[in-house]
């Protein structure tokens, strides 16, 4: 690494002040489940027939909403013109969610970067910056939603309607912090720092399109999706909650998972999750119930098959060790 690649040591301590909060953040989350888990009956699992087709039913469409994401994210490799096949970027983001599940301060979004710029020969920023729209895309898909579902009185809204006015806030400041920017571009300033992060930025660049729309869109889908699971797997243990519901719970459990914690969101994806099941008057060992098998869904088979993909396809911890010096960029 040159020295002008060096992160300052300002910015190295600052993302390791956060990665502190984060874990720290997850370890109290956890504690605080773990006490409330104690005190409840132990969790039960669908095992009629009905119960087991519901729960099939879910993990097919979890398969198509990963299916979704690779195809979301080979959109925005192909955009930034790195070669690379909807195969390779479908294993990679199956390989990112297993590790994001046995990794803490989402590693998994690591290991992708690793492969990525490994298979497909580019530098580690331009790896790098396939994330930021992907992890942009949800953001803004999912405060868009939570916001929408806080209008109409989901649930109740019980947190109020200041943290999706916050939420619809920010969006809309960094919508116009971006036209400024492009206005400055075009005027010619900020020319040594658009040099800088332009390997970061050269993906987000290609999203700003009507395939960018497209692909917002496809977000959108993608966690109204994720409510049909969570719809599904309530269904099979006889809690009747209607899609806008699971939507809620979805949603409240997935923008806290978006702080780096520990690994599978340990703690911050529970606590939100029984936080807006207890809003919908689910509690107790139904909501533990509801909990464990949404997540041995969504966590159990994925990180399973990344497993699998990242020790025959991609070298397993070989790779890990092999990647040390960052690939160099093509002239």
């Amino acid at each position: 690494m040159s020295e002008g690649d060096e992160p300052p040591r300002s910015r190295v301590a600052g993302a390791t002040a956060s990665s502190a909060f984060g874990i720290v953040v997850s370890i109290v989350s956890l504690a605080g489940v773990g006490w409330w888990a104690s005190r409840q009956s132990a969790p039960h699992l669908p095992s009629d027939d009905r119960g087991l087709a519901y729960v099939a039913i879910a993990l097919c469409a979890y398969a198509a909403i990963t299916a979704a994401r690779g195809l979301r994210w080979h959109s925005i490799v192909h955009g930034a013109r790195i070669e690379a096949s909807y195969r390779q970027t479908l294993e990679l983001v199956i390989i990112g969610y297993m590790g994001n599940t046995v990794l803490p301060l989402r590693g998994g979004e690591v290991l992708r970067v690793l492969l990525l710029a490994r298979e497909s020969a580019i530098g580690y920023p331009r790896a790098i910056g396939t994330i930021v729209p992907e992890r942009l895309f949800d953001v803004v898909a999912l405060t868009t939603v939570f916001a929408s579902l806080t209008v109409i009185g989901v649930a109740g809204s019980p947190v109020g309607p200041a943290p999706a006015a916050i939420g619809a806030g920010g969006i809309v400041l960094g919508a116009i912090g971006l036209l400024v920017y492009a206005r400055m571009r075009r005027r010619g300033r900020l020319a040594t720092f658009a040099e800088r992060v332009g390997p970061l930025t050269a993906a987000s660049r290609g999203v700003l399109n009507r395939r960018g729309a497209g692909l917002f869109a496809l977000s959108v889908g993608i966690w109204l999706s994720e409510a049909l699971v969570l719809f599904l797997v309530a269904h099979s243990l006889d809690l009747h909650i209607g899609l806008l519901e699971s939507l809620y719970v979805v949603i409240a459990a997935s923008l806290v998972s978006l702080i780096p914690a520990g690994p599978g969101f340990a703690g911050t994806f529970d606590t939100a999750a029984l936080f807006a099941l207890k809003a919908l008057d689910i509690e107790g060992s139904a909501a533990l119930s509801c909990l464990v098998l949404y997540r041995l869904v969504i966590f159990g088979p994925i990180t399973a098959a990344g497993m699998v993909l990242l020790i025959r396809r991609h070298g397993g911890l070989r790779m890990l060790r092999g990647a040390r010096a960052p690939a160099s960029e093509p002239a």
